[in-house]
């Protein structure tokens, strides 16, 4: 007796792009952006050379998206910044949890890579996305750290005038990680120096350490 015909399952639009996105970082990642043919993203994403097309336009408008999809945070991670945060310890710990989670995503390890990679032949698309999100998004840091001068729970000085600078120990972690596959972003050490530097830049002359912060590191 013949087994009846299997009937195709079609998957949601949004299903169908995430899908090619997916792909998209792995065949750009592999091969790099200028050697990667659509026709190989396709393949890799299970859809025909149109059904691409019917997404995106080119590998312009797929790596655009890309940046979008794996570089912009999700709701969780949107502001890694509490507006209304207890105490500098409740601020660093929140802003260092996020953080870490963030960068050890293997998404978004993989694009940095690329980013550095490519950033050279797509410079457009690099500078578009940083200015329509990475600049927005420090100046939305900015004001919640000069919300917290203006309350006096927030010390004046390097990190409240140029808050990015706040990154540099994640992402020299992220960079070791993806140039020598060692795990250093899982380093409790480094996350832990990482939290003292912050706390001690940012807390105010004669507060008192929050105790609570202390001992939920350890």
């Amino acid at each position: 007796m013949t087994a009846p015909a299997r009937k195709r399952v079609r998957l949601p639009a949004e299903v169908r792009a995430r899908h090619l996105l997916e792909a998209a970082l792995v065949e750009f990642a592999e091969h790099g952006f200028t050697a990667t043919r659509i026709e190989d993203i396709a393949h890799r994403a299970g859809l025909s050379k149109s059904g691409v097309y019917a997404h995106y336009a080119s590998k312009e408008a797929i790596f655009e998206a890309l940046l979008t999809h794996v570089m912009e945070p999700g709701p969780d991670q949107a502001q890694p910044l509490e507006e209304d945060f207890e105490s500098v310890e409740s601020l660093v710990d929140r802003f260092i949890d996020r953080i870490y989670t963030r960068m050890a995503d293997p998404r978004v390890l993989g694009m940095l890579r690329l980013m550095v990679a490519e950033s050279a032949r797509v410079p457009a698309l690099i500078q578009r996305w940083h200015a329509e999100f990475v600049v927005s998004f420090h100046r939305a840091q900015a004001r919640t750290m000069a919300r917290g001068v203006e309350r006096g729970v927030i010390r004046e000085g390097p990190l409240t005038e140029h808050f990015p600078l706040a990154y540099a120990p994640a992402l020299s972690a992220a960079i070791t990680q993806i140039v020598t596959g060692h795990d250093s972003l899982g380093d409790p050490a480094l996350r832990d120096a990482h939290r003292r530097m912050m706390v001690d830049m940012l807390r105010p002359p004669g507060a008192v350490q929050n105790s609570s912060s202390s001992a939920a590191q350890r």
